[in-house]
């Protein structure tokens, strides 16, 4: 038991010390932040940012759906109620993939970035 007690504050007094070691002397680079370059580019990050959201709470509902199926022992009504869960949220994901896909691509056209271009 004390060889763990030491071991423990070995590591505890010298990993500190490695990590710190790797970044000494060095003065992090600043952050450039460039602003959008024009109003529709803000506005398809905006876009962009909440069906990222609708992604993460669609998948958040699928694994809800897992653990509803995994706790229902055996319950019919559950197991069914717990499968509609997890494919709401796979039409979701769908769904909402193929929305971005197309806002992007119909943007793309409005603003002439289609085939190779930059947005930025």
């Amino acid at each position: 038991m004390k060889k763990i007690i030491a071991f423990i504050i070995y590591l505890s007094i010298s990993i500190p010390s490695f990590v710190s070691a790797q970044g000494f002397g060095q003065v992090p680079a600043p952050i450039n932040i460039a602003p959008p370059a024009d109003f529709g580019t803000s506005i398809l990050n905006v876009i962009n940012f909440i069906l990222g959201l609708i992604g993460i709470i669609a998948f958040a509902f699928f694994i809800f759906g897992v653990f509803r199926y995994i706790t229902a022992g055996g319950n019919e009504d559950q197991l069914a109620e717990s499968k509609g869960t997890m494919t709401s949220a796979l039409f979701g994901v769908l769904i909402m993939g193929v929305s971005a896909t197309l806002i992007n691509f119909v943007v793309g056209l409005v603003t002439g970035t289609i085939g190779g271009g930059s947005r930025f």
